[in-house]
């Protein structure tokens, strides 16, 4: 909602329309998060560079502030095998491959993308150079 609402908020608010749920049932910080990143990575419009930061994003506000080369691994471990991961990462795996519908492996190579130098990855973001 944030994506759509901040924007539209602005001095032509009153002229748009947009589309909006009001969940009165959800708590602040992380429920609110899970939702916002299922519904941001399920827009096709985003690229892969934000995707990946989404995901980041996402690990760290669940387990603290993980690095990406800490994510990163744990994935890799995950992805061989899971039960050598602590649970609570496993869930928030299984949370993004189930809301999502992101394999591991797919997780693996997007979050990839942000170890690259920083020129790349503006390419990457802006369409200049596919992701293959």
């Amino acid at each position: 909602m944030t994506l759509r609402y901040f924007p539209a908020s602005s001095i032509y608010f009153h002229f748009f329309m947009i589309p909006a749920r009001i969940l009165p049932n959800v708590q602040y910080g992380e429920e609110v998060l899970t939702i916002q990143l299922i519904e941001n990575l399920q827009r096709r419009e985003i690229d892969p560079i934000d995707k990946a930061n989404a995901i980041l994003a996402f690990f760290q506000n669940r387990h603290g502030e993980m690095d990406l080369e800490t994510v990163f691994s744990t994935l890799v471990t995950y992805d061989r095998d899971p039960g050598r991961v602590e649970n609570e990462f496993a869930e928030t795996v299984s949370a993004i491959i189930k809301y999502v519908g992101m394999t591991t492996r797919t997780m693996e190579n997007i979050m990839s993308l942000l170890t690259l130098p920083q020129k790349i990855r503006d390419a990457v973001k802006t369409g200049a150079v596919p992701v293959s």
